[in-house]
């Protein structure tokens, strides 16, 4: 999974929204509408530095909404405005913005191209933080394209920068190189990066209930994958309360579709059918592509144990039009192989 994240503030004070309700959804559009005035106002003023502040808190509205089209819009009006001063920092991080949009919409190819010229920016600048966080992204993009030897690759690089800085995104390295192990069957190693991040989490001193949801979910990975399926049961509810108390939906939609694998693996169909719905319904809200794909199929999957054969192909051939779209290697194989085998069943 991807947790792609800011490495620093374009300008001012950045407005933040885990999630907006419906009851607030009409409040919301009041207040992009007042931004845009005051952006405009700014912008009549040539005070550039008021109308980044006011574009980047009309960003942040978008991303919590998960609006990328509009977020992209706002990112790439900020990156005009940023250029011609030459700022070489705040250039690498509307890039890194725009990386980020594309990570979650499944754009694997252009999110790659976007971090790129992030780190090309970051290491003008010599900002070895930056740097750090652009190695750890796109190394992120790398594991959801199948590339484990390059993934790998940049999160090491990342790692060498910040070992012994203190830096607290370390603990991202460890869990994203406990699961890159995981997938390439080094279950020593794996473990190695595990105790690390949990480490670290102790370290730290403080309840991060952002980083406690991705390691009980990478801890619930290793559990269920060998076999201890109440720990990783524990594991995944922990990850929707964990997720729950930030309103955080990628999370959440995460600890329900991965609740929902066990349980269809007991036989329990009936929860495993309702959490994976769930788990899709958040993932089209936060348009997470690389989600969406997968809960189709695992949805397929389940639909075929009840005989019920064309909502399973439906179900397969809209994972298969997502994976195409976005670019995932591994999805677009696993639907390919899972239409043909119902194909074959309708003869």
């Amino acid at each position: 999974m991807f947790f792609p994240f800011k490495t620093m503030p374009i300008a001012g004070v950045i407005l933040l929204f885990f999630s907006i309700s419906s009851t607030s959804f009409c409040n919301t559009h009041r207040k992009i509408d007042s931004l845009n005035q005051l952006k405009n106002q700014a912008h009549i003023e040539k005070n550039t530095e008021a109308e980044m502040m006011f574009l980047n808190d009309i960003i942040e509205i978008h991303e919590s909404q998960g609006n990328w089209e509009e977020y992209e819009k706002g990112v790439k009006e900020l990156l005009k405005l940023t250029e011609p001063g030459k700022d070489i920092e705040k250039i690498a991080e509307c890039y890194n913005l725009l990386g980020i949009s594309n990570a979650y919409k499944g754009c694997n190819q252009q999110s790659l191209e976007y971090f790129n010229k992030a780190l090309s920016y970051n290491t003008m600048a010599k900002d070895t933080i930056a740097m750090s966080n652009s190695y750890e992204n796109i190394g992120s993009v790398y594991k959801d394209l199948g590339n484990y030897e390059k993934a790998l690759e940049y999160q090491l690089k990342s790692l060498s920068i910040r070992a012994g800085s203190g830096n607290p995104r370390i603990f991202n390295n460890y869990t994203s190189l406990a699961i890159l192990y995981g997938l390439m069957e080094n279950i020593d190693k794996q473990d190695i990066y595990l105790i690390k991040a949990g480490e670290e989490l102790q370290r730290s001193g403080k309840e991060n209930f952002e980083e406690l949801a991705i390691f009980n979910n990478e801890k619930g990975k290793i559990y269920h994958d060998r076999g201890l399926t109440d720990s990783a049961i524990s594991s995944y509810k922990n990850v929707i309360k964990y997720s729950e108390k930030l309103a955080w939906k990628r999370g959440i939609a995460v600890g329900k579709g991965n609740l929902a694998e066990i349980y269809a693996e007991q036989n329990k169909n009936t929860m495993a059918i309702e959490m994976h719905w769930e788990a899709l319904q958040i993932s089209q809200d936060i348009e997470d592509c690389m989600s969406i794909a997968e809960e189709y199929l695992y949805l397929s999957d389940l639909y075929i144990k009840l005989n019920k054969l064309d909502s399973a192909i439906w179900l397969a051939e809209n994972s298969l039009e997502r994976s195409i779209e976005c670019e995932l290697a591994k999805e677009q194989t696993d639907a390919l192989f899972m239409c043909a085998n119902l194909y074959e069943k309708k003869g």
